[in-house]
């Protein structure tokens, strides 16, 4: 199973669950989102962000 990392690589937070994945050897694969560009507000994106309960 391999973890999707959804974001930039100058933000901090992806740094943090990236660093950590790479101390527990998890396969991870970054989705590189351009903040810069406001595509995490996009309608595309903010889709993938609603939860099913």
């Amino acid at each position: 199973m391999t973890v999707k990392i959804y974001g930039s690589t100058k933000a901090v937070c992806p740094q943090r669950v990236m660093h950590c994945l790479f101390e527990l050897d998890v396969d991870f694969d970054l989705v590189p989102v351009d903040l810069e560009a406001g595509q995490h507000k996009s309608s595309a994106h903010l889709a993938m962000q609603i939860r099913v309960s």
